[in-house]
């Protein structure tokens, strides 16, 4: 596939050779989206492999987010229109049932997030 980004291509290479990979790459191009990581191709995942038969087990960890978290800097204006978010959000409006995958993200989901980030990093310190 190169170095192919469209979202529709891959889940259906996916769905060709190893359909167990998808919930995962839903998450994956998910939260990339919410950290704006604008480098997730096809060179920038794998698939993990049983070393004994060969057969695709599944989307190997995640990997590559160099390109993440305002790596270069903060929009200038943020905006639902944002390019990740289209590209998600065309995906799951063509394959609802992906939505399954992904978390409801609320005020409460987030507050905790933000909790919890605050707990570890005073933990560091």
């Amino acid at each position: 596939m190169s170095d192919n980004e469209d979202y529709e291509d891959v889940v259906k290479k996916l769905q060709e050779l190893c359909p167990e990979a998808i919930p995962d790459y839903i998450r994956m191009i998910f939260l990339d989206a919410i950290v704006a990581n604008s480098d997730r191709h096809t060179s920038n995942f794998g698939l993990m492999r049983d070393v004994k038969t060969g057969k695709l087990l599944g989307l190997s960890p995640i990997f590559d987010y160099n390109m993440a978290l305002i790596s270069r800097g903060y929009p200038s204006r943020p905006n639902k229109g944002d390019l990740l978010i289209t590209l998600f959000n065309d995906l799951t409006n063509n394959h609802p049932e992906y939505k399954k995958y992904i978390p409801e993200i609320n005020e409460i989901l987030v507050r905790n997030i933000i909790t919890n980030f605050i707990c570890v990093s005073e933990h560091k310190k």
